[in-house]
């Protein structure tokens, strides 16, 4: 997850209508001249045989995203939607947005899933859950067009006895980390914190 996601085009069931996301843009804008907000809103139509919009998505600093993968380990189910736990995970640290345009960037935050550790070599990953998230400090920025929908990820206190039971099957965290990378991309040290 060391570079950024590019997406050329793929067919997703968002609230069980099909839509075709539009091309990521190959290049980084310069993210100094762009105009920051704390919320937008997002309505995706790319279907030109369809006047009215096909879905609508209001995103805001704070929460957390999924993010269709760009990962030959993610395998589509028959109705070609994606396991849950196949998705790549953010939480919106800011967003950018050119005036009198569409184009909308977000800078993200991302969450570690159990492969991810495992593909970066650090050893938590033995200790985590398969629906569990890490999250890091690893910031990058992608398009808003590789953004699939909102995410719930529940926090989880291990310290705390009263809390809900999480359901199965949902997505939930408990640790952050901090990485340090190289100059040549590789991860050089992990600091592990219990997230309360």
């Amino acid at each position: 997850m060391s570079h950024r996601p590019t997406i050329t085009s793929h067919v997703s069931h968002a609230h069980g209508r099909r839509r075709r996301l539009t091309p990521m843009r190959q290049n980084h804008p310069d993210l100094r001249r762009l105009k920051r907000c704390s919320s937008l809103e997002w309505i995706h139509n790319t279907d030109r045989n369809t006047p009215d919009a096909s879905g609508g998505l209001v995103i805001r600093v704070g929460e957390d995203v999924s993010i269709y993968p760009l990962d030959k380990r993610a395998v589509q189910l028959q109705d070609g939607s994606l396991p849950v736990t196949s998705y790549w995970y953010g939480k919106v640290v800011e967003i950018y947005l050119k005036a009198g345009r569409q184009d909308v960037w977000l800078e993200i935050q991302w969450y570690y899933r159990n492969v991810d550790l495992k593909d970066v070599g650090v050893n938590l990953a033995a200790y985590v859950g398969e629906y569990e998230l890490v999250l890091s400090d690893h910031l990058s920025v992608v398009d808003i067009c590789c953004v699939e929908d909102l995410a719930t990820i529940v926090p989880y206190d291990e310290g705390d006895l009263a809390q809900p039971q999480i359901p199965a099957g949902t997505l939930y965290n408990r640790w952050s980390i901090d990485i340090n990378f190289s100059q040549n991309g590789s991860i050089n040290r992990v600091n592990i914190h219990v997230c309360v």
